[in-house]
């Protein structure tokens, strides 16, 4: 960085997105203001007289190391080129000007975070052991993370440990199989703050479909603000926890019905909902009252005594009733789950407090290892309608799940899809955040009480989506209503394309193909979404590097000739794209498999990324 050339100030991808050509030139001017003896970086004293020059004479040496400390990521002393342009990023966010910016952050170091009335953010000791527990026993044979763990659950370990994104991505990778590509990863002991982010933002564009992330992104991580960590954190270590608590994962669940309910009336239980019931159905074979859920009437440890004791009377005795400390029958209740295979998901000392989350994923955990549930006959699949063989569709709700879910809409996120659009809201929902004139917000009913509510709702989200562009053949609100799944696919994926389109400024499919050949010069023109060109990977690939061709490597592009090699193509050209920042929900044999709807979609999300920087 010695040289003063123009290409020394490169700005990356990760960070022109954020800035205008006007207002890089004007940082690059700054920097070299900045670096007083032209050395390529920034030492303590040239950012004090940084700071200084523009009125801030109240700073001190301490609040300067405290300053570099923050932004100062390779921990080398000063602020490079890379380090500074992260700075300047987060306080363009922040909407303050460099010192003052510099100066607040400096000082929101510590366990509390002021807000804007007055409080504090506080997060629960019991809730950081949990997490580093989980993360300890879910990727404990990770390699690439064998120096973080295992994370001390009695202290801020964790989110130390969560800072770089690394264990972001292998959490991700857990829930959902490649969901990452770990060739796509920087991975390192000594990474400077721009790959760190791109590991972050790649988190992140893939954690939008699952869980909630409003107010939270990558410089929450870097600036490892507790209470905002442990929300992301949470989130993932709970789908971690009940993914498996499912008719479709544990048919024995059918168990659990209730007289006189159905079948879709389990299916609409959070699994919190199924785990009480579970315990109830122990319980009650023990002659015990039921619970209510999964925290106070848990705390003093005795229902899951009987409970395990039902499920192993041999290694999980009764005789830790008679302790009569809370804590000393935890610890002993906690041995007995640990006899029968539950690993270590929390202390004697976390579940004593009654915690609804930390007790939710203990519970979950003796599930997973031992439901007690008689196994189903054949028959009794057949005559409960579990089976189902849509293997396409399923495929296809996951995706719309996914894209609704990124949208990130208050009150909104999904875990089934079919059951959670029945009574019409969450596609009024989505309407109004397509276009915010779809929805006359005085009309829907938003407690349905009734089937006449639910099909009152569902006939404004037909009227919304009409209004839309949805064309409304052989389908309509009855089909949300009953449940056709076929139908409601056919509705929402028309409203997921619409989306898309929009915006991009509302392309049609031709301009999107006319643009794809620009772009690619292919050997023949690319006529549709599923042209056979597109099946080895390479030109979705070759697309990506159109918004950043610094980003590919193309030595780990193969020629995909072979099933094997179009697969690793196919997941690298997802993972680029993730971490450009698209919002895509593709499986990686979409893409073999010449799947156009959702290639259209990729294809949208990379126009979106290569038009729309500032």
């Amino acid at each position: 960085m010695v040289e003063a050339a123009q290409d020394v100030y490169e700005v990356p991808f990760t960070y022109r997105k954020y800035f205008s050509p006007e207002q890089v030139s004007e940082m690059i001017n700054a920097f070299k203001g900045y670096d007083t003896d032209s050395s390529g970086s920034i030492d303590a004293n040239e950012l004090k007289t940084a700071i200084l020059s523009m009125g801030h004479s109240e700073v001190t040496d301490e609040q300067i190391q405290a300053m570099l400390q923050r932004v100062d990521k390779n921990m080398d002393g000063t602020v490079d080129w890379i380090e500074f342009l992260d700075m300047m990023q987060g306080i363009k966010s922040s909407g303050q000007n460099f010192g003052q910016a510099m100066m607040n952050k400096a000082g929101a170091a510590g366990q509390q975070v002021a807000t804007a009335s007055g409080g504090h953010h506080t997060y629960l000791d019991e809730e950081v052991s949990m997490i580093a527990r989980c993360i300890n026993r879910v990727c404990k044979d990770d390699a690439l993370l064998a120096e973080r763990l295992p994370i001390d659950p009695t202290n801020q370990d964790l989110f130390h440990a969560c800072s770089d994104g690394m264990l972001l991505i292998h959490l991700i990778n857990h829930i959902e199989q490649d969901a990452i590509d770990m060739r796509t990863v920087n991975t390192g002991s000594n990474l400077n703050i721009y790959k760190v982010r791109e590991n972050l933002d790649q988190a992140f564009s893939v954690a939008k479909g699952m869980i909630k992330v409003i107010g939270v992104d990558a410089q929450t991580f870097l600036d490892k603000t507790p209470y905002l960590m442990l929300g992301i954190l949470w989130q993932l270590v709970r789908i971690l926890s009940m993914k498996t608590i499912t008719l479709a994962e544990c048919p024995e669940i059918y168990r659990l019905l209730e007289p006189n309910e159905e079948l879709a009336d389990l299916q609409k239980l959070k699994a919190e909902q199924v785990l009480v019931r579970w315990l109830n159905f122990h319980l009650r074979a023990a002659g015990q009252e039921p619970v209510s859920n999964l925290g106070s009437d848990l705390a003093d440890s005795k229902k899951l005594i009987y409970v395990l004791n039902q499920l192993d009377p041999a290694n999980c005795t009764l005789d830790a009733l008679e302790d009569g400390d809370n804590l000393s029958r935890a610890a002993k209740m906690i041995a007995s789950s640990k006899a029968i295979g539950v690993e270590d998901c929390l202390g004697p000392e976390d579940l004593v407090k009654g915690n609804q989350k930390v007790n939710s994923v203990f519970v979950a955990a003796i599930f997973n290892t031992k439901s007690g549930l008689q196994e189903l006959t054949q028959e009794e699949f057949e005559a409960a309608g579990i089976i189902d063989d849509d293997i396409e569709g399923a495929r296809e709700e996951r995706a719309i799940r996914l894209w609704i879910n990124s949208m990130q809409i208050e009150n909104v996120l999904i875990d089934n899809l079919f059951e959670e659009i029945r009574d019409g809201l969450v596609i009024l929902r989505v309407c109004h955040r397509i276009d915010n004139a779809s929805v006359d917000w005085s009309k829907p009913k938003m407690a349905p009480k009734n089937l006449f509510d639910v099909s009152h709702n569902a006939n404004l989200a037909e009227e919304a989506m009409r209004f839309l562009g949805v064309k409304m053949v052989g389908v309509g609100a009855q089909d949300i209503v009953d449940v056709h799944k076929k139908n409601i696919l056919a509705m929402v994926w028309q409203l997921m394309r619409i989306h898309y389109l929009k915006i991009i400024g509302s392309k049609t499919d031709q301009d999107l193909l006319n643009w794809m050949n620009q772009v690619l010069q292919p050997e023949q023109p690319i006529r549709q979404f599923n042209d056979p060109q597109l099946a080895d990977g390479r030109l979705l690939i070759k697309l990506t590097g159109s918004v950043e061709p610094r980003i590919i490597n193309w030595d780990l592009v193969t020629p995909g000739t072979t099933d094997e090699e179009k697969q690793m193509n196919a997941k690298y050209a997802i993972s680029i794209a993730r971490k450009l920042g698209a919002i895509i929900f593709m499986v990686w044999d979409d893409i073999p498999r010449l799947n156009k709807k959702m290639i259209l979609i990729f294809v949208c999300s990379i126009y979106d990324l290569k038009h729309n920087i500032q």
